[in-house]
């Protein structure tokens, strides 16, 4: 099992200071996934690449209910399955096809 290692941008949430927003900030967060993983990689205008994994999973997120008049009346559970999808930046683009090419 080979792990890729790449960086992806968190957003730093901050609380307001004297009722004012305070500047956006990023923290670079280092993550890993199975290259073994990967069903296809698709490679974007911008020099980002988008990995799709085969890991589906089921996950339960809240939906809203909504009424004739499409009001929401209530929410509800829904069970959906998905896959992972990660969006790498250009110098981990070229990272991964480097590590695929040589495996």
């Amino acid at each position: 099992m080979k792990q890729f290692t790449y960086t992806r941008k968190e957003k730093i949430e901050k609380p307001q200071v004297n009722g004012e927003e305070q500047p956006v900030e990023y923290a670079d967060m280092v993550d890993s996934f199975n290259l073994e993983m990967v069903i296809r990689s698709i490679a974007r205008p911008d020099g980002t690449r988008l990995v799709i994994l085969n890991d589906f999973h089921e996950e339960t997120r809240p939906a809203p209910i909504f009424n004739k008049k499409r009001e929401v009346t209530g929410m509800k559970n829904e069970r959906n399955t998905y896959q992972s999808e990660i969006l790498l930046n250009v110098e981990d683009s070229v990272k991964f096809l480097n590590a695929i090419s040589a495996v």
